[in-house]
């Protein structure tokens, strides 16, 4: 299970979009691929496409995830047969967090959050797409938002877009 947390966490998404996954919206097709459909803020669907590496964790997960004996629809369940909280999905992180033992430029322990994975792959994806893709991948309502929050244009960037003209 923790594979599959990590290969979502992946895709950009929210906690709580990662916590409200259902086993219903996973799609795994033969021919077309797979495709996850996410419910974002304000109740905005949008349907991904999932990684070959997901696909196969989901195959694997969901034979056993349906032998689970609960009530709960949700995709990701606790050892307590109950949704993931956010407090929960937090704990897995800080474990693998802890034993990679990821350190900043100081030297002080990183504790990685699942909104530090999401702002890694927005910055990831924006190296190399346009951002009104990444803003659709990553379910915001704005392109203005997601360059606001993601984009650090520093003097040096500044500096090195205007030396390539």
């Amino acid at each position: 299970m923790h594979i599959i947390y990590f290969e979502i966490l992946k895709l950009g998404l929210r906690v709580s979009e990662i916590k409200n996954l259902r086993i219903e919206d996973i799609e795994i097709n033969p021919i077309r691929g797979g495709y996850m459909t996410i419910v974002g803020k304000g109740d905005a669907y949008r349907r991904l496409p999932l990684s070959n590496d997901l696909i196969s964790a989901l195959k694997e997960y969901l034979p056993i995830r349906s032998k689970i004996p609960t009530n709960s629809n949700s995709l990701l369940i606790s050892e307590r047969k109950q949704s993931f909280s956010r407090t929960g999905l937090y704990k897995i992180l800080k474990s693998y967090s802890n034993r990679i033992n990821a350190f900043d430029d100081n030297g002080q322990p990183i504790n990685i959050s699942p909104h530090m994975i999401r702002h890694v792959t927005a910055r990831k994806l924006l190296e190399k797409n346009d951002p009104i893709l990444v803003a659709k991948i990553l379910g915001h309502s704005s392109v203005q938002l997601l360059l606001d929050y993601y984009i650090n244009i520093t003097d040096d960037r500044i500096k090195d877009a205007l030396d390539r003209l």
